[in-house]
């Protein structure tokens, strides 16, 4: 699994690809007429200058409401576990996580220098 997530961290699409996305998008954009710089804003995943932010609604609310009162309800019920404890696994577990932070952390850095 750890392996999965090391080849999903350092994935990215090349230059290519990226541009044969943003041809989908100009294509399906034509295709359903939706403007081409909403198409583009979105893409880059901002919004339109002028374009008002949408709002939540009182439904928007109710359901962050029900689903918090859930999640809060099941956890009274919830019970700690009885089980041993391996230190060994634990460990290394954590030494190949901190190592993988480490190496993702300097990829990111060098490909953005964080801005």
């Amino acid at each position: 699994m750890m392996l999965g997530v090391g080849a999903i961290a350092f994935s990215s699409a090349t230059g290519k690809e990226q541009t044969r996305w943003k041809e989908a998008a100009q294509r399906e954009g034509r295709r359903y007429g939706v403007a081409a710089d909403y198409v583009e804003a979105r893409m880059e995943g901002r919004q339109l200058a002028g374009e008002s932010r949408p709002g939540r609604s009182a439904w928007d609310w109710l359901l962050v409401g029900g689903a918090t009162s859930i999640f809060v309800v099941f956890a009274t019920m919830a019970r700690v576990p009885q089980m041993s404890f391996r230190w060994g696994p634990a460990v290394l577990l954590s030494a190949a996580l901190l190592l993988l932070l480490m190496i993702c952390g300097l990829a990111l850095w060098r490909t953005t220098r964080f801005h």
